[in-house]
């Protein structure tokens, strides 16, 4: 006769099905989404922020100059490396450009 172990008599775990999908693919509910707009307040996406510097320049800028002046124009991050936050921003603008050592523009006729 087999012993009745501890792991064995516990009844199993109910859990959801976004519960078993914590990975990147998961999606959040609508709690979690409120809460992290919430927390950002009234500050704009880093993409609008970006947006609106290269709009006002005159000349490409790179992304650790993007990065300074976003944050002299009062964008808040936690970020220790803010400039490869930008840099990883910029990669994902399709309406922008790299200019070899000079920076990022805009694509001819997207300003």
């Amino acid at each position: 006769m087999k012993k009745a172990t501890a792991h064995s008599a516990r009844p199993a775990k109910a859990t959801s099905a976004a519960q078993k999908r914590s990975g990147p693919g998961a999606t959040n509910s609508a709690a979690t989404q409120t809460v992290k707009s919430r927390r950002r307040g009234a500050q704009p996406p880093l993409r609008q922020v970006l947006t609106n510097l290269l709009q006002k320049s005159r000349k490409p800028l790179s992304a650790a100059e993007l990065a300074k002046r976003a944050r002299a124009a009062g964008y808040r991050t936690n970020s220790a490396k803010f400039s490869n936050v930008v840099w990883a921003m910029l990669g994902e603008m399709d309406n922008l450009e790299r200019v070899p050592g000079q920076g990022y523009r805009f694509k001819k006729g997207q300003a």
